[in-house]
């Protein structure tokens, strides 16, 4: 749906550019993965996250980056991925007509300079040929940089942390599993419209049991 007042907004318009590869080492165990990118938006528009309704912004916006990712087996028991993203973003262009309200030379909201996640696991009964199934005890943390919640760049929030862990084992066609997220009981936020920010859940822990037939 969008804005009541705003009836006939014009399509927002995106264009994208990417470059990137893919190589794999260690006889094929771990791949590793880069690219670089450029995404164009012109007349942006936003959601509200309460009311769905989309708003025009009529800003003109790019986002240049990179990213680069690495993932697969280290050793037949140990399994590990990591994967980076910087972003520079710029709004080239607004509607505003008085100089002191131009968003122009600002960044994009809800983009983050820098961003990191890793994950790791290890089958421990690998070193025990005479126990069956597998006994996976994992880890890992996502990170991302402050970022804006509006494009007058007034409302900031701050840096996202999170340290998650898990322990699973399964047998033949079932599994049974203990997640932790957000370890550290960290204040994180999942997603913000228009300077208004959702937060994520604290510290939680899932216990999950499941069969495959």
């Amino acid at each position: 749906p969008i804005n009541g007042a705003q009836p006939n907004l014009e399509p927002e318009e995106n264009e994208s550019f990417e470059l990137g590869g893919k190589i794999s080492v260690l006889d094929q165990r771990l791949g590793i993965s880069a690219s670089i990118f450029q995404i164009n938006k012109d007349n942006a528009t936003y959601t509200d996250p309460e009311t769905g309704l989309s708003t025009a912004t009529g800003e003109k916006q790019r986002v240049r980056g990179f990213e680069i990712g690495i993932g697969g087996y280290l050793t037949d028991a140990w399994s590990a991925s990591a994967a980076y993203t910087y972003l520079d973003s710029e709004i080239r262009s607004s509607t505003a007509t008085d100089p002191a309200d131009s968003t122009v030379g600002n960044e994009v909201p809800n983009a983050p300079k820098n961003s990191f996640a890793l994950w790791t696991t290890y089958n421990v009964l690998s070193h025990f040929e005479q126990v069956p199934g597998a006994l996976l005890l994992g880890g890992g943390v996502t990170y991302r940089d402050e970022i804006f919640g509006n494009s007058a760049n007034t409302a900031e929030l701050p840096e996202n942390f999170s340290l998650d862990a898990v322990v699973s084992y399964s047998y033949e066609n079932y599994r049974i599993a203990l997640n932790g997220y957000n370890l550290t009981d960290e204040l994180n936020y999942a997603a913000n419209q228009n300077a208004r920010a959702i937060p994520t859940s604290g510290r939680t822990f899932l216990l999950t049991v499941g069969a495959t037939f």
